[in-house]
């Protein structure tokens, strides 16, 4: 087991100091590398044990993000990074299945195509995940010029389900696994090779690369197999991540982009637990899928030469969330910045600015909306509103993604399928171990307010046809699945109806009218808008 180390949440300040200084910074290469459910103390810089070296000399030489958050699962995340907007304004609040014929609303400018648009040469290397069944979602098609990866993430699993339908014997299943596991699916080594070569074909030009690694136990049959605990093998997923960007830096060193380039690390969500002993997360109470500081707090950190001096080697303690990337990359590439985004940037108070961009923030916002004939007799409340204002944290409602497996976690002492109040002072207690509802009444009436203001603007959980079969994801074929099988949404926009209204009006389409579970008198209805195919 690795020695535990207390992570130091905030301790650190940044000096000020106006004003970039150094080489021409007006459109620097940016570099998001995105590891795979990687908790808080499975890096060096909060857990000297751990085998980060690489990373954490970069973080040692840059500005470490100390209060970096995200959404608690994978595709909510991922959404949040690219568009810059809270994914429970557009549906995405819960994510969706892999068979799910959705994907990022078309409407939504993605932050590959406003960089795009700034003259960018923008690449996506591994784990896409935020839709395919349409060619309007694939990468290629939402502002960048290249692809290498998995249109999803567990591609093993789901060819085995896809072999197995085809009535295969088992041992043909077997040796056809093999066959693919060796086309490295998962293999951070080859996505790393497949960059190192698009860096060194684009030095006349300022690039975008997003690297988004396979870095969690996947299931293999190796894995299967192996004799390793699962603490081991994760480590050495983290080690092999770290080693091979290693070869990154030194290409762009190299070839001489090291100086113009802006390398952000991150992780799309926090580490998974499946024995309480675990301590991927340590200290902080939850894990992926939950809604407390375990499931939604990151490691994280920022490295460039054209960072200010004065900056380097600190903790940034600002509060920041996944949607603020957006912001803060478009700004540093001066690029024009959305009028619509929820992302805040916050380029120069990494860079020394005194101060804050962010007080508040949301975790999450859902509803189990139930269809208009299950109104009159399903009365079971099944919503969340997460938020946080300053140092108070409010927890009302499910602290599991609603929709997905809450898993039986008795043992760690969460209820998952019941509505909770909760209300932390994550200053004094970044642990959320003690309860100041009852405490508290004003400040918990307050952020209850502020909470119930974000949920108006709430849209029910994308899922708007059937699944698709096996056909469509079959890891043989090139991304792992197929495309063209469902239509794309270009956007949805869902309005608030008075009771009298829904029932007064013959026009109401019942099929997208729903009831939210926190206030069954006041329903929703939503009309989508699909892209048309040329």
């Amino acid at each position: 087991m690795l020695k535990t180390y207390i992570l130091l949440f905030y301790t650190s300040t940044i000096i000020f100091k106006s004003g970039l200084c150094g080489v021409d910074k007006s459109k620097p290469n940016v570099l998001i590398i995105l590891a795979d459910d990687l908790g808080v103390n499975d890096v060096s810089w909060n857990n000297p044990s751990v085998p980060t070296k690489t990373l954490g000399r970069l973080a040692s030489q840059g500005v470490i993000l100390d209060n970096m958050y995200t959404l608690p699962i994978c595709t909510p995340s991922r959404a949040a990074l690219l568009t810059g907007v809270y994914p429970y304004k557009y549906g995405f609040q819960n994510g969706f299945g892999q068979q799910a014929p959705e994907g990022l609303p078309v409407q939504l400018p993605l932050l590959s195509e406003q960089l795009q648009a700034n003259g960018y040469n923008n690449s996506v290397l591994g784990k896409w995940h935020v839709g395919f069944c349409s060619e309007h979602y694939l990468p290629t098609n939402r502002g960048f010029n290249t692809f290498s990866g998995l249109y999803v993430g567990d591609a093993v699993k789901t060819l085995k389900a896809r072999l197995r339908s085809r009535g295969l014997p088992k041992n043909k299943v077997k040796q056809i696994l093999k066959k693919k596991q060796k086309s490295n699916l998962y293999s951070t080594s080859s996505y790393v090779n497949e960059a190192v070569e698009i860096i060194k074909e684009n030095q006349n030009q300022s690039f975008f690369m997003y690297l988004s690694l396979f870095t969690k136990v996947y299931p293999t049959e190796d894995n299967k197999n192996s004799k390793k605990s699962y603490t081991e093998l994760r480590y050495e997923k983290i080690e092999e991540m770290d080693k091979e960007v290693k070869k990154i830096v030194s290409t762009l060193r190299k070839t001489g982009q090291y100086k113009n380039t802006v390398i952000i690390f991150l992780s799309d969500n926090p580490a998974i637990i499946k024995d309480k002993n675990e301590e991927f997360n340590f200290p902080l109470r939850g894990f992926k899928g939950t809604l407390y500081e375990g499931g939604t707090k990151i490691p994280g950190f920022v490295h460039s030469p054209i960072l200010d001096h004065s900056v380097k080697g600190q903790r940034y303690t600002g509060l920041m969330h996944m949607v603020d990337v957006y912001s803060t990359v478009l700004q540093l590439t001066n690029t024009k910045i959305p009028g619509h985004v929820d992302g805040l940037s916050h380029w120069f108070h990494i860079n020394g600015k005194e101060g804050a961009a962010r007080k508040s923030m949301v975790y999450n916002i859902d509803d189990g909306f139930l269809p208009t004939v299950l109104k009159a007799t399903d009365k079971t409340k099944k919503f969340q509103i997460v938020i946080r204002n300053e140092k108070y944290k409010l927890i009302w409602g499910q602290v599991n993604v609603i929709l997905r497996s809450s898993r039986d976690k008795e043992d760690f002492g969460l209820n998952f399928n019941q509505e909770v109040l909760e209300l932390y002072n994550l200053e004094e207690d970044p642990q959320e171990t003690t309860n100041l509802a009852g405490q508290l009444p004003d400040i918990l009436k307050k952020l209850k307010q502020e909470g119930l203001e974000y949920y108006i603007d709430l849209q029910p959980g994308l899922f708007r046809g059937l699944p698709s079969n096996f056909e469509h994801l079959d890891p043989l074929l090139p991304h792992g699945g197929a495309t063209g099988w469902c239509r794309a949404v270009e956007n949805t926009t869902c309005k608030e109806l008075s009771v009298e209204q829904f029932r007064e009006n013959p026009g109401v389409d019942l099929v997208n009218t729903y009831f939210g579970t926190l206030d069954l008198d006041k329903p929703i209805n939503c009309k989508t808008t699909f892209v048309q195919d040329i």
